[in-house]
């Protein structure tokens, strides 16, 4: 049985959230969906595009959430102005991917099939027809869909420059256009073009984000500032580390950032944010890349080789387990004199696809070793670092050492259980063990004579982290408006068994001519200074609204109630705690135009305190607050899209020096407002951007040791990014790409007291890459500078005086082979 809709518009109208409104498919036999309307999402009163077929390049607004496939194509029809053939048979059961933003006619229908089984072939200009996948493939005419990628849990939806959609900012699947709150993603194409090497590379593409005191391997975990507060915890998958290692990005499908409070879906966290990594999924399809590069200083010291294999595909013929297996290495030689480092990583991983694609369980393990030498940067002079020793200068030991391990297993699974309603689990566990042995100034500026003291330490760590999460989703219809609603819980541990051991003053050394030479004793024997051992036990349950109202205005609201127990012992001292708290959240976003949006946000934060007076009671959690406005724009038909972003964050309850040696008091308060505009995507055809720039005015406003006024340390009042590639070729199977960006920040300081402050720098990269076939092989052969003009410049400090020297001019080679 056939059926073609009429001209009549009311038949046309579309609902944004759910296949309300649309044409019901029949419970039998084949019918067609005939639709003369462009982009459906577009107001009533602008002009209807012409249709387009499936082989032209003009792009159409599109607009269809995830939803049962025959909704979905229907959808499709709608905005696409195309028949649809189809035998119901084929769709039932099946499930669509979201499809948000401006695509061609085909690309839509790659992004809505990917995965389901289904494929569609070409019947004229203005129709074609679905049919399943095993019988596509013939020569007589049909359209071959991309790769069939399986993602798994909460991965962002990225391609090029720019994410479509993220779930990591509402725990579910949600376009970055509609989500009301700042959000970034560095995808893996920005990853690779940049040969980025840590996650600390891939966030100088962010407004607001620069490197916090503890980047240059002296600590048991990367730091970053977000808004002008340091955030210590990176998220791996969504679930909190409190300690970590250097990460490799062997295993990174994309780097994302969650600017603001988000304690209402995430705990206690920093108010400015957190970074968020998403590791890669097995795949349905069978795949394997194996990839080799050298960076190599230009001028002195400095050579660091890497490699890795990543093999996917499925491990039975029906394709309901999936596999992944990713090893790489990395290792070589500093710029920085006797300072070397080594890298493994391994992380296999198994997935398995039941119930008709309904359910998806993934099982990851990985682990991870970072071998390296121990240094801490460089010293004081006059108020700014010390650059009249060699660029090169290390200021420790050679026989300094800093070795890390992370283990890590997560068991994910999400279930489909009816087309409304879904639920998704996690349980994670994460294991960190840090040793340490080294040389390094304890003095942090260099004195009169030239001379700096230097301390002795030693170091060991272990933290465990463990985590259980469970979501509910639910979507319903109430007359003219769409509601997606969220509930979910998680409860987690973390313990922490610290020591650390120095002898302040072990010797002096000349800082124009340090001695290098010095060996070091054994950790156990240098005496211990520092002993803590604490748990934190926490359990939160959080709830969430979402609501479209006439396809135009999305208003959000939620809360989450947070129990937290902390004991601790700090040398011979023991002190429990329990903290409750209360987060709320409101936002709401309208779509002036489908590529339109403004939205504004008011979101809060708590954060753990862990410093007290002996024999006082506990200090309260640290509160955030945020008042956040902005517009989001989409241009040149969706490929690009543009954020500004106004913000004003406040955190109080900060703790600072007491009146007395060795006391703290809880008076403290800081304040963070400025702009961000930040832009993502493709331009014109092979041409493509992300960049940003970024106002922050970040003071302390309340204070009992004589800083009010000051600025928060490595928080540039002015920076700003732009990165640009374009296909200079592009034909068939050879593509070759150039490329370049200018990294911008403006002065610092190391720390809140604002002596010691680290000067601007502006660096400059190039980039090319040549993708060619060899065969059945696909090879891609990139180049790069680093620092083209070899600035000398520091990327963050420490305390009253240590600054982290940033990388000199530095060529990258690399070529990536795909079977």
């Amino acid at each position: 049985m056939t059926q073609v809709l009429g001209n009549n518009k009311k038949s046309h109208e579309v609902r944004r959230c759910t296949g309300e409104g649309h044409l019901k498919l029949p419970i039998f036999g084949v019918i067609v969906v005939a639709v003369l309307i462009g982009a459906g999402a577009a107001p009533a009163q602008q002009s209807e595009p012409p249709a387009q077929t499936a082989t032209e390049e003009a792009r159409i607004a599109f607009d269809i959430p995830a939803q049962p496939l025959e909704s979905a194509v229907t959808a499709f029809g709608f905005q696409s102005g195309h028949q649809v053939a189809v035998d119901q048979a084929t769709l039932t059961g099946r499930r669509s991917n979201a499809v948000r933003g401006s695509f061609t006619p085909a690309e839509a229908l790659n992004r809505l099939l990917a995965g389901t089984g289904v494929t569609y072939r070409l019947i004229d200009e203005n129709s074609v027809t679905l049919v399943a996948a095993s019988l596509g493939g013939t020569n007589d005419g049909p359209i071959q869909l991309d790769p069939i990628t399986v993602q798994g849990w909460r991965i962002s939806e990225v391609e090029g420059f720019r994410s479509q959609n993220i779930s990591s900012a509402t725990k579910s699947n949600e376009a970055i256009a509609d989500t009301p709150a700042s959000v970034n993603v560095i995808t893996q194409d920005v990853l690779e073009i940049q040969n980025a090497r840590s996650v600390e590379d891939a966030l100088r593409n962010v407004p607001g984000v620069t490197p916090g005191p503890n980047p240059g391997n002296v600590s048991v975990q990367q730091e970053f500032n977000i808004r002008g507060f340091e955030s210590s915890l990176i998220s791996v998958n969504g679930v909190e580390r409190r300690s970590t290692g250097t990460l490799s990005l062997a295993n990174v499908e994309s780097v994302e950032v969650l600017k603001g409070p988000f304690s209402v879906l995430y705990g206690d966290l920093s108010p400015g944010g957190f970074v968020n990594v998403q590791t890669k999924r097995p795949q349905q399809e069978f795949a394997a890349e194996l990839s080799a590069g050298v960076d190599q200083v230009l001028i002195g010291r400095g050579t660091v080789g890497n490699g890795a294999l990543d093999v996917t595909g499925p491990a039975n013929e029906d394709r309901t387990f999936l596999y992944r297996f990713i090893v790489s290495a990395d290792g070589g030689s500093s710029f920085i004199d006797d300072v070397d480092s080594e890298r493994y990583l391994a992380a296999p991983s198994l997935s398995y696809i039941g119930l008709g694609g309904d359910l998806r369980v993934d099982f990851d393990f990985s682990y991870l070793l970072n071998d390296e030498t121990f240094q801490y940067g460089v010293p004081a002079f006059n108020g700014r670092p010390d650059t009249r020793a060699d660029y090169s200068t290390f200021f420790g030991s050679k026989f300094s050492t800093k070795k890390s391990e992370d283990y890590t297993a997560e068991l994910r699974a999400d279930w489909q259980i009816t087309d409304a309603t879904s639920v998704d689990a996690a349980l994670s566990w994460h294991d960190y063990l840090f040793d340490a042995v080294f040389l390094d100034p304890g003095s942090l500026s260099v004195a009169e004579d030239n001379t700096i003291n230097r301390r002795l330490g030693g170091r060991d760590l272990k933290s465990t982290d463990k985590q259980f999460e469970a979501n509910g989703i639910h979507t319903l219809s109430v007359g003219e408006t769409d509601w997606r609603l969220l509930a979910g819980g998680d409860i987690r541990e973390t313990t922490v068994r610290a020591r650390d051991r120095n002898i302040s003053d072990f010797d002096t050394t000349n800082a124009l001519n340090p001695n290098n030479s010095v060996r070091l004793p054994s950790r156990d024997t240098i005496p211990l200074t520092y002993s803590q051992d604490d748990t934190t036990t926490a359990w939160g349950l959080y709830g969430q609204a979402e609501v479209w109202i006439f396809d135009r205005l999305k208003l959000l609201a939620g809360f989450c109630y947070d129990d937290i127990e902390y004991d601790v012992t700090y040398q011979d001292i023991s002190v429990s705690r329990s903290d409750t708290k209360l987060s709320p959240r409101a936002a709401a976003l309208y779509k002036v135009t489908p590529t339109t949006s403004v939205y504004g946000s008011y979101t809060t934060s708590f954060q753990q305190e862990v410093a007290f007076n002996p024999d006082e009671p506990p200090f309260d959690p640290t509160e955030g607050e945020q008042f956040e406005v902005g517009l989001k724009q989409e241009f040149f038909g969706g490929r690009a899209l543009a954020t500004l972003a106004l913000f004003d964050l406040t955190q109080k309850n900060l703790v600072q020096p007491g009146p007395t040696f060795d006391t703290s008091v809880q008076t403290g308060e800081v304040n963070s407002r400025g702009i961000e505009i930040e832009v993502s995507g493709e331009v014109i055809e092979g041409l493509k951007v992300i960049g940003g720039y970024s106002f922050i005015d970040a003071t302390v406003t309340e204070a009992t040791d004589g800083t009010e006024g000051n600025r928060l340390p490595n928080t540039p009042e002015n920076a700003a990014s732009v990165f640009v590639t374009y296909d200079i070729y592009d034909r068939g199977d050879d593509r070759l790409t150039v490329g370049g960006g200018v990294f911008y920040q403006d002065k610092r300081f190391t720390s809140v007291s604002n002596e010691v402050e680290l000067p601007a720098f502006v660096t400059v990269d190039l980039v090319g890459a040549y993708a060619f076939t060899a065969g059945s092989i696909d090879l891609e052969a990139r180049v790069g500078i680093k620092n083209l003009f070899n600035e000398e410049y520091f990327v963050s400090g420490d305390g009253d005086g240590i600054a982290f020297r940033g990388q000199p001019r530095t060529f990258s080679a690399g070529l990536r082979m795909r079977f």
